[in-house]
């Protein structure tokens, strides 16, 4: 799948298969020029990727695409992003 790049959307949920963050699921919410910006669940967390370590996480399998979340939950997601980086 290396080939292919996969335009990232708000709300593409991924789950975490190993790691230090191995168990949760990231939802996607924002980038900036060298980082991706995810909401980290259970513990509702921002977590902020760089952007050619979540392309090698994909392609290595370290973490894979779940579902893009309902319109309802990404609202709320976005949300309690911003709300955390006050």
């Amino acid at each position: 799948m290396s080939w292919f790049k996969k335009k990232i959307t708000l709300g593409d949920s991924y789950a975490c298969n190993t790691g230090i963050h191995a168990g949760k699921i990231l939802i996607y919410v924002d980038s900036n020029k060298s980082e991706h910006g995810f909401l980290s669940t259970p513990n509702l967390e921002n977590l902020w990727v760089p952007i050619d370590q979540f392309d090698l996480g994909i392609n290595e399998g370290i973490i894979e695409y779940v579902e893009r979340v309902p319109r309802k939950v990404k609202r709320t997601v976005k949300a309690k992003f911003n709300d955390n980086k006050v």
